[in-house]
């Protein structure tokens, strides 16, 4: 009998060091990370907001999804499809501008 080993998630903070079109790089806040080339890499940003009620909610929306273009120290090039629907180029831009920390999540 054979057992599967199951992938692991490597989640790390981030921030966003530029965006240009669907290519994103990311700041790594931790040096011993294993990041390959390739690898399968979603990058999100919480942001807190209020409902129309006054309710205070936390919001995540997702800067990129999809493999690891370079890997270069601490910099990470994450390449998203032009036509992915979960990514929103609105929240990294403005992720960018705040520096708001974003969590990377890593597929082993």
């Amino acid at each position: 009998m054979f057992v599967k080993e199951k992938k692991r998630n490597q989640s790390v903070p981030a921030r966003i060091v530029s965006t240009n079109g669907n290519e994103v790089v990311v700041e790594l806040d931790v040096d011993k990370t294993m990041c390959k080339r390739g690898q399968l890499a979603v990058a999100t940003v919480s942001t807190k907001g209020r409902t129309l009620r006054g309710k205070s909610v936390v919001v995540s929306d997702v800067v990129a999804q999809g493999p690891i273009a370079a890997v270069s120290g601490r910099l990470i090039t994450i390449r998203s499809r032009r036509n992915n629907p979960i990514v929103s180029q609105n929240a990294a831009t403005e992720a960018k501008e705040r520096a708001t920390k974003v969590n990377v999540r890593v597929v082993q």
